[in-house]
């Protein structure tokens, strides 16, 4: 792990979300390999993974790689949130 990344999980229900957090140039949210807009069709579901970064205002600053398991559609978005509100706050301490 290097100073620019940042790893946390997050839990929701059954789903599990592992979340790391880079410092980046091209900013993207990458869920199990896919595109945030391919994973999650809805957008009830995209704008609640998105959430702490739109509150934090660092959308255009991070990458997002999510892994997550278990769980709905839904409790998946959900631990994908707190996981990266979980990042963020190590990375505000960094």
């Amino acid at each position: 792990m290097d100073e620019n990344e940042f790893i946390a999980t997050g839990r929701r229900k059954e789903a599990i979300a592992r979340i790391q957090l880079i410092l980046s140039d091209k900013p993207d949210i990458i869920i199990n390999h896919k595109e945030l807009n391919k994973y999650f069709t809805r957008d009830d579901l995209k704008a609640i993974v998105k959430q702490p970064l739109l509150l934090t205002k660092t959308m255009d600053k991070l990458k997002i790689i999510a892994n997550v398991t278990g769980g709905g559609i839904k409790g998946q978005a959900e631990a994908i949130r707190h996981g990266i509100s979980r990042a963020l706050v190590i990375f505000n301490q960094a």
